[in-house]
Order: structure tokens, then sequence, then C-alpha cells
């Protein structure tokens, strides 16, 4: 029943409120699902465009006292940024106040939006003419991100091996601790 203003009646405002929560109910999951895979869109290629970096400078011929030398790893670096939230922040991997400096400029690595994941690389050793047994772990290539802000960071790892012909070989798997905590 209307009553003399201009008001609504309670069926009309339970019929608006139930349209509302039908539509949220409907896109609210999407919405956050697509926030998420965003986050993985980030570690995938940030830590595909670190693993071409390091095969890169693995091959590359490297000035050593003078002489050319190949088969070089970079030395360890990172992680970086040191801390992670939620909110993504800019990082400039170049300056010399992040950890690693040297390396992420020897690799050429810096992301161009901001990162919501540190990143870091493992070296086994940090020199030329690396010479492992094959098989050997000698690289890693570390994400870690903390996807919805209880602490727990998300780990994502590609691996790099000494292949029998004395190469860098990446593993097939990317290797992953709490992916969705």
């Amino acid at each position: 029943m209307r009553s003399h203003g201009n008001g609504w009646t309670v069926l009309e405002v339970s019929l608006v409120i139930s349209v509302v929560a039908t539509a949220l109910a409907m896109f609210l999951p999407a919405f956050f699902s697509r926030i998420r895979v965003s986050k993985f869109d980030e570690v995938e290629h940030n830590l595909a465009n670190l693993a071409d970096s390091v095969q890169t400078y693995y091959q590359a011929s490297h000035s050593v006292h003078g002489s050319p030398r190949t088969r070089c790893l970079p030395a360890s670096a990172g992680p970086a940024p040191r801390e992670v939230g939620r909110a993504p922040v800019s990082v400039d991997y170049s300056d010399d106040t992040t950890p690693g400096a040297a390396t992420w400029r020897a690799l050429g690595f810096q992301p161009t939006l901001p990162v919501g994941f540190r990143y870091s690389v493992l070296s086994a050793v940090s020199r030329c003419g690396v010479r492992l047994p094959p098989g050997e772990l000698m690289v890693r290539v570390v994400a870690e991100g903390d996807l919805d802000g209880d602490g727990t960071l998300s780990r994502f790892t590609r691996s790099f091996f000494m292949g029998d012909d004395g190469s860098l070989t990446e593993t097939a798997l990317l290797r992953i601790v709490h992916r969705t905590e």
C-alpha cells in the first residue's frame, strides 16, 4: 500500500535490494578472480623475463681481467623490493640501494609496472667458466608475494641446471609453494 507521499513501499525496496544483491553475487566473484589472475600474470611475465635474462647473461661473452670469458653466472641478488604487501610498488632495480643492484643492471631486469612480488636471483656460484656436474642446480629465479595480506608468501621458482653439454638448462617445471595461500 502506498502512503500519501512519493515514498517507496516495502515491496519495492525489497525488490531493488534483491536485484542489486543478485547482480553483486554474479559479478563480485569474477572481479576478485580477475584481480588474483592479474597478479599471477605479473609473476609469470617477470619470471620469464628474468629467466631469459639469466640465459642471455650465461651465453654472452664477458671481459674478465681483460680476457673474454663465457659461461658466466651472475651474483645472487634480492630480494627486491625487501618487503611486499597487497599493494604493488614501483622499484628502481638499478638503484644502488636496491639489494643486488649490480646484478639487476647486468641482467637488464626492470619491470615497467609496479610490482606486487619481490624478486631474487640465487646463483650456486658467481663466476665465469662454470663447470659443474651435469644435473647440478646452478641458478634459481624466485618471486614471492603476499596475495591476500595474511603474511604468508606465495613463492614461484624457475630453476636452471648444468646440461650435459655445459649449457644452462631450465627445468620444465615452475615450482609453486602456497599459490593460493
